[in-house]
C-alpha cells in the first residue's frame, strides 16, 4: 500500500511503502522482540517527559543530585519514565505507547551506551534521519523496504523494546 509522504530536499513528493506484518507477527499474541521498535517521533515525546520531570518532578541521579535534562541518561529514563509507565501492565515500553497503532517492523538496530545523555542519542538519530532521508539505489532495493529514513522510521533500542 502506498500513501503520500513528505517531500525530499529537492521538493519532490515521495511516497512511503507501508510494510505488511510477517506471518510470525500476525500469529503471535505478543509480537517477537525484534518487532518492538521505537521512532524518533516517539523518542521526542520521551524527551518532553524528561524535561518536564526534571523541572517539576525533582528527579535525582544515583548519587542524589538533582538532574538537569541534558544530563539524563537511559538509566534515569528507565527509572523515571519506562518502569513507571509499564510496571502496572508488565509490558514493554513501545507496546504501551498510544502512538504505536500498528507493528513497527524492522528497519535498523541502534547500539548505544545507557550512560550517555538521552539528548545526545536523540541528536544522533536526528542526524541519521537527515543523512538517510532519501533512498539511494546504490545500496540495493531500498524502495521495497520503505525507502529512506524519517522521524517515523522504527529503530530497535533495547530499553524501549524489552520488558524492564
Amino acid at each position: 500500500m502506498l500513501i503520500p509522504s513528505k517531500t525530499d530536499y529537492d521538493g519532490d513528493v515521495k511516497e512511503t511503502t507501508i510494510l505488511e506484518a510477517p506471518l510470525e507477527y500476525k500469529r503471535s499474541s505478543e509480537p517477537p522482540v525484534k518487532y518492538r521498535r521505537i521512532t524518533l517521533r516517539q523518542l521526542r515525546a520521551v524527551w518532553a517527559n524528561v524535561v518536564c520531570g526534571c523541572v517539576s518532578g525533582g528527579w535525582t541521579d544515583y548519587k542524589g543530585n538533582l538532574l538537569v535534562p541534558d544530563k539524563v541518561t537511559l538509566y534515569d529514563v528507565n527509572k523515571y519514565v519506562i518502569k513507571p509507565f509499564t510496571a502496572k501492565q508488565k509490558i514493554y515500553f513501545v507496546e504501551a505507547l498510544p502512538s504505536t497503532a500498528r507493528p513497527q517492523l524492522p528497519r535498523s538496530y541502534i547500539s548505544h551506551r545507557w550512560g550517555e545523555p538521552l539528548i545526545q542519542f536523540i541528536q544522533i538519530l536526528e542526524q541519521a534521519v537527515l543523512d538517510f532521508r532519501v533512498s539511494c539505489s546504490i545500496y540495493g532495493d531500498q524502495v521495497s523496504r520503505g525507502g529512506g529514513m524519517t522521524a517515523d522510521t522504527p529503530v530497535w533500542v533495547c530499553a524501549y523494546s524489552k520488558n524492564q
